[in-house]
């Protein structure tokens, strides 16, 4: 269905150049000057289903008429005056459907969830072969200091409908001591597919969003760098690892003098957050006498974006993040947790997998306590906690 709208736009023309007249997304042309003898000036890569009705120029503040030859698409012109071009086009129009969704959580069930753990819906939207299926996630973070959230509200849109007038995924963060009670509008193409298109799930995947990497598990997966921004990654480090700009420093047990920068430790850590905005002097310097310069000095450079550097010290500097609560650096070491269990270090890991409530980690580790039991240190067993002993025996 289309309806026929008129448009007009002002501009001034080049005389070096061609002017781009453009009236919307799809509608366009080129205004390119070409003759200096006649003044003339050529409309060309016309875009769009239009019709040039009228150009007119601005003399003496009044609007004066030009004549526009529709067959050689010319007309005669001055770069000093202003121009106003109208059109005529046919603008196809689309049916569009809004629907209004509800999302309902409890704070007696919010309460139940602990830091990284989340309870999943789905919102159905009515199309053309089916419903729009969209995910959302109901996920404990830590706390916002500023605004007393702990609660974030994630929906996953991969159909790129509109939620509150905005596209792509929508995010809102909510108190836990508050039941979640809230409205929300979508605005969407009814024709369009049920099915994500493969470019959609995608970048899906891709998305620089926390849950997009926790849709089948309570915690965050690790999201290390891939290959192809290695070289990004070596130009930041290269830059925030020179100590000639570093505003903040760590002392470590070893009496060595780290340096550092406080805009990526604030972002990284709320530990390291609170102690920047304690502290009035600069630069800043924090006395670490639980670990040596080597774990403090691999954990920054991971921070930088040198991935490799936690490789061999990963049991180390997960206490270390764990410490400082740098939830980016505990997904890491937790992901290689998981690779490399085995029954040497499995009554390490299950320990950690427990403190940390890593679901996945935990029950790994418990399969091979089971499965590998006659190869794993009998006095490493019996040390175990004994919530660990007991699940251990439900486990079978």
């Amino acid at each position: 269905m289309f309806h026929k709208t008129g448009f007009v736009q002002k501009s001034y023309l080049s005389e070096l150049s061609k002017t781009t007249i453009k009236f919307d997304e799809n509608l366009e042309f080129d205004v390119v000057f070409k003759c200096f003898k006649s003044n003339s000036y050529l409309i060309e890569n016309i875009k769009g289903d239009l019709e040039i009705t009228r150009i007119t120029r601005t003399v003496m503040g009044r609007e004066i008429d030009v004549t526009y030859d529709k067959i050689n698409n010319t007309f005669v012109g001055d770069a000093i005056l202003f121009y106003a071009f109208y059109i005529t086009a046919n603008i196809k129009i689309k049916e569009m459907k809004i629907e209004k969704r509800h999302i309902g959580v409890r704070t007696d069930q919010l309460g139940l969830l602990k830091c990284y753990q989340f309870v999943k819906g789905t919102i159905y939207l009515p199309a053309s072969d089916g419903n729009l299926k969209l995910p959302y996630y109901v996920t404990k973070i830590q706390k916002n200091d500023l605004t007393g959230n702990d609660i974030e509200v994630l929906i996953e849109n991969p159909y790129y409908v509109e939620i509150e007038g905005k596209k792509g995924d929508y995010k809102m963060e909510h108190c836990s001591n508050q039941d979640i009670s809230v409205s929300l509008t979508f605005l969407y193409d009814p024709s369009i597919s049920s099915k994500p298109s493969e470019t959609s799930f995608t970048d899906n995947k891709k998305k620089d969003s926390f849950h997009a990497t926790i849709i089948d598990e309570s915690r965050p997966q690790s999201t290390l760098p891939s290959e192809s921004t290695k070289e990004v990654n070596s130009y930041w480090y290269e830059i925030m690892s020179n100590e000639r700009f570093a505003d903040m420093f760590f002392v470590s047990s070893d009496n060595v003098k780290i340096p550092s920068n406080r805009c990526i430790l604030y972002k990284a850590s709320q530990a390291f957050a609170k102690i920047i905005d304690e502290t009035s002097e600069l630069p800043v310097t924090i006395n670490v006498e639980e670990f040596n310069a080597q774990i403090i000095k691999a954990s920054v450079d991971f921070l930088y974006g040198k991935n490799d550097s936690i490789k061999g010290k990963e049991i180390e500097i997960f206490k270390f993040a764990a410490k400082y609560n740098i939830k980016m650096l505990m997904d890491a070491c937790c992901s290689y947790f998981e690779e490399s269990v085995n029954p040497s270090n499995v009554c390490e890991f299950i320990q950690i997998a427990y403190s940390y409530n890593f679901e996945e980690l935990k029950q790994k580790c418990l399969k091979i306590l089971v499965e590998k039991k006659k190869e794993i240190n009998a006095s490493k067993f019996a040390d175990l906690p004994k919530n660990i002993i007991s699940d251990f025996f439900a486990f079978f």
